[in-house]
């Protein structure tokens, strides 16, 4: 359910609602985004909803007066994280560039950020460019070990461990509501994560990493 602020045109898989005499259309909204549409998907294909399976579902409907004003908390609290969510995008646009110039140029002794243009001296050629005097440059391999792969998972009803796939590991981190019981009988030390461990994706459509 999406709400549009601007003049659109529905193509012909999609429904668009109008209000049946006095009411709120915002209250609408509301209502209709909290109903289990998803749930009506009859499809064996691609998903899809049928009108007259919504229309059977029943709410409950204030008087028009209290409609209103649970539309107008609603948008209160919806705006509220809406400006939440444009404070957590800077701050992410913030953490990326602050973590390439911390890889790249580190911090001096006084605890700031250095600067190459400023104080060239503290910088070195390497094969990476350049980079911090006192900094050197080694092949990943020799900081950690990467496990490639584990085994193709056997899942099972019911287990006390978990297989960790791909929809675990994604932005913002892991997720472990995502993960699925592991038969017991296939598992290899080597291959159960334990606190600390860096996981990563290798494959899949979305971002590796």
């Amino acid at each position: 359910v999406e709400w549009s602020h601007e003049p659109f045109w529905p193509i012909d898989t999609t429904y668009y609602v109008e209000p049946k005499g006095d009411t709120d259309l915002r209250w609408v909204y509301w209502c209709l985004s909290a109903l289990p549409l998803n749930k009506l998907d009859s499809s064996t294909g691609v998903p899809g909803l049928n009108r007259y399976d919504a229309y059977a579902l029943r709410v409950n409907v204030p008087p028009l007066p209290e409609r209103r004003r649970i539309a107008r908390i609603l948008d209160t609290a919806d705006d509220a994280i809406q400006h939440t969510e444009r404070v957590i995008a800077k701050l992410k646009a913030v953490k990326v560039g602050l973590l390439n110039d911390l890889l790249t140029r580190g911090l001096d002794q006084h605890g700031h950020l250095r600067d190459p243009e400023a104080h060239p001296e503290q910088f070195k050629d390497s094969r990476l460019g350049r980079i911090p005097t006192g900094w050197h440059s080694t092949p990943l391999s020799e900081i950690c070990a990467i496990i490639s792969r584990g085994k193709a998972p056997t899942y099972v009803e019911q287990s006390n461990v978990l297989a960790i796939g791909q929809r675990c590991v994604q932005e913002p981190g892991f997720d472990p509501s995502a993960a699925r019981p592991q038969d017991e009988r296939r598992l290899s030390d080597a291959l159960l994560a334990v606190p600390g461990d860096v996981l990563l994706n290798s494959t899949g459509t979305g971002t590796i990493g």
